[in-house]
């Protein structure tokens, strides 16, 4: 359109500031409409039309698709290899704790087990405020519950192993949220661009890797490219209510694993 011009915002790590700007780049060659990238200060950018699209995490997908009346659309995310895209988890707190919503982690401390956390990419899925690495779910459980962290995630299929294990456990947890996992970054659109050009950002995102250069700039990135989505791809396939109904803790990874084979 005549006259338009397309802000992004990046809410990712400035490490990759560089990769996001190639993507704009080509978005801009591809629709013929100037575009320039800004580091994001406040999602609220979004919902008052400052900002036209962006570059978010996971958790701040949620907060948007939380916003009511809703701002954006999500329209791509990451494409990596050996990346389950089918996986969820609960964001787990302790029964007792004054976290109450997504957006009360900034200031929680979080345990974080492998395969949670993309420092290389810079993408955190929980902006937190301090972040322990763990080896296995267990023992993130383990910290919960002992008070040594204020939250953590489990993956639905752990809780479908171990429902109705353990009531004890279970009264002392309950869920905030969940959520799809990607590893980021995810592309957003804000609703008060026109139609055809959120299509035309969409499509240029998919068919970015048909570029040589850009698709290079995108390995660069540890991308692999994107893939369509919509806002219903990070609708919870469960939510667990503020009572997780039985949940055993189990001391050893290895005695997971004895459950997930039966």
């Amino acid at each position: 359109m005549a006259g338009t011009t397309l802000i992004f915002d990046t809410f990712l790590a400035p490490a990759w500031y560089k990769t996001y700007m190639y993507i704009v780049e080509y978005i801009e060659r591809t629709l013929g409409i100037p575009t320039f990238l800004i580091n994001g200060e406040t999602l609220e950018d979004f919902s008052l039309a400052y900002a036209d699209a962006g570059f978010v995490s996971t958790l701040s997908m949620l907060r948007l698709l939380q916003q009511q009346p809703c701002m954006v659309d999500v329209i791509a995310a990451p494409a990596f290899k050996g990346v389950d895209e089918t996986a969820f988890f609960d964001v787990v707190v302790r029964r007792e704790s004054s976290l109450q919503t997504l957006q009360d982690l900034e200031r929680c401390t979080w345990a974080d087990h492998t395969g949670q956390y993309r420092p290389a990419l810079g993408t955190a899925l929980i902006d937190c405020q301090e972040i322990a690495i763990t080896s296995s779910q267990a023992q993130s459980l383990r910290l919960l519950l002992d008070g040594k962290v204020d939250a953590t995630t489990l993956h639905s299929q752990m809780l479908e192993v171990v429902l109705n294990n353990s009531p004890h456990i279970a009264e002392q947890m309950r869920s905030i949220g969940s959520y799809r996992y990607t590893t980021g970054p995810l592309v957003v659109v804000g609703r008060h661009v026109p139609a055809a050009i959120r299509q035309g950002i969409q499509m240029a995102l998919v068919n970015l890797t048909q570029d040589a250069f850009f698709a290079e700039r995108l390995k660069e990135g540890q991308l692999e490219g994107f893939v369509p989505v919509t806002n219903a791809y990070f609708q919870p396939r469960h939510r667990l209510t503020t009572k997780l109904s039985a949940f055993e803790l189990f001391e050893t990874e290895e005695r997971l694993s004895l459950l997930n084979r039966r």
